[in-house]
């Protein structure tokens, strides 16, 4: 007989803390996340409520791994936090990231799903709040995430997850100015994407660079108005641009830098256009254009000097499926040196939040 925690995702999805709960997992989805780190989505129920928007924890990656940790698994939720975030045209939505976990029944001996769970977030998003059952309490959990990490393993988890393929541009009309001031993690912005949808999640970051790519210029079509990135050297003294269907006897020079950048949770892999890559590069897209054709050792030092620098990001990340695998795309929308009196505060609110007074 395996007794679920019954009540229990509904106090934790709204920003109560339970006492170890008994859940089960019904299903796990692999995502592959920035620099090759991998993680596991988990789809949970505790009899009543089943819940998506959940995280496993990287260094817990091996339970999934191995196979102890399976579909229709009986486990006891040892440590977990939530984070509150405020998604583009969805309102704030509750994630949860599972720090330690305990199996108590292997998915091959309990065999089935328990009880008859329904959506949680369908059904509170027209609810309040239950009460919080024995062994709960009303105080929201910590909100600073710890270090987390393609095919489905269950069809019970495609109704409650989606991905998005979605341009870094705002919608005419559309401002996202709140949402690129939430300061996230890159842990948090990562569980984020798990409600984001398909408009991708806005978000800053306070992130160190630590490696670039070397090959940061091009030469890109003369038409302002062109998306085109790439032109076609004629070799005539002409370059013709595929978009406009047009050759021309001139190019600009554009910016493509790749870099990976890290935070206290992790890092990811970023990718910069021309003036945000110019404040990183600290020269202008003609002028590094200028280095690589005519002095390769500036242009090498101007790449160098990029690395181990620190900065205030914001960004726009998605989720991008294929066939084989989904990974996350994070492009700079903006970067700044860092405010650190600005910094100093908002650090401060967040310890206070903690419950740690000064």
């Amino acid at each position: 007989m395996y007794t679920l925690s019954e009540g229990s995702l509904d106090v934790i999805m709204n920003g109560g803390d339970y006492d170890k709960p008994i859940l089960q997992l019904l299903a796990n989805k692999k995502i592959q996340g920035s620099e090759g780190i991998e993680k596991y989505r988990l789809l949970l129920s505790d009899g009543k409520h089943s819940h998506s928007l959940v995280m496993l924890a990287s260094h817990l990656n091996d339970k999934i791994i191995t196979g102890e940790l399976c579909d229709n698994a009986v486990v006891q939720i040892n440590r977990f936090v939530t984070k509150l975030l405020n998604i583009v045209g969805k309102g704030e939505r509750r994630i949860m990231v599972i720090l330690d976990v305990t199996v108590l029944a292997p998915g091959a001996e309990v065999g089935k799903k328990l009880g008859n769970p329904h959506d949680w977030t369908a059904e509170s998003a027209a609810g309040t709040p239950a009460p919080a059952p024995m062994g709960a309490s009303a105080s929201s959990t910590p909100i600073t995430l710890p270090s987390t990490g393609s095919g489905l393993n269950n069809s019970l988890i495609s109704k409650q997850m989606t991905h998005s393929i979605t341009s870094p541009s705002y919608q005419a009309g559309e401002s996202a100015e709140a949402d690129i001031d939430d300061w996230l993690t890159f842990d948090e912005a990562e569980a984020g994407l798990l409600v984001a949808g398909e408009k991708g999640l806005y978000f800053s970051l306070l992130g160190y660079v630590i490696s670039t790519n070397d090959n940061v210029v091009f030469k890109a079509c003369p038409f302002d108005q062109c998306n085109e990135v790439k032109l076609v050297d004629q070799e005539n003294g002409l370059y013709r641009c595929e978009e406009c269907n047009k050759e021309y006897p001139n190019f600009k020079y554009c910016l493509l830098l790749v870099a990976s950048v890290a935070d206290p949770t992790g890092n990811q892999r970023v990718i910069a256009y021309n003036e945000a890559a110019e404040f990183m590069l600290g020269h202008t897209a003609a002028e590094i254009g200028r280095m690589f054709e005519h002095d390769k050792k500036s242009y090498a030092k101007v790449i160098k000097n990029a690395k181990y620098k620190s900065y205030e990001f914001k960004l726009y990340s998605k989720i991008e499926s294929s066939t084989d695998e989904t990974t996350f795309t994070t492009t700079v929308l903006n970067v700044e040196a860092i405010d650190y009196k600005a910094t100093s505060a908002r650090l401060i609110e967040s310890i206070k939040s903690c419950g740690v007074d000064f």
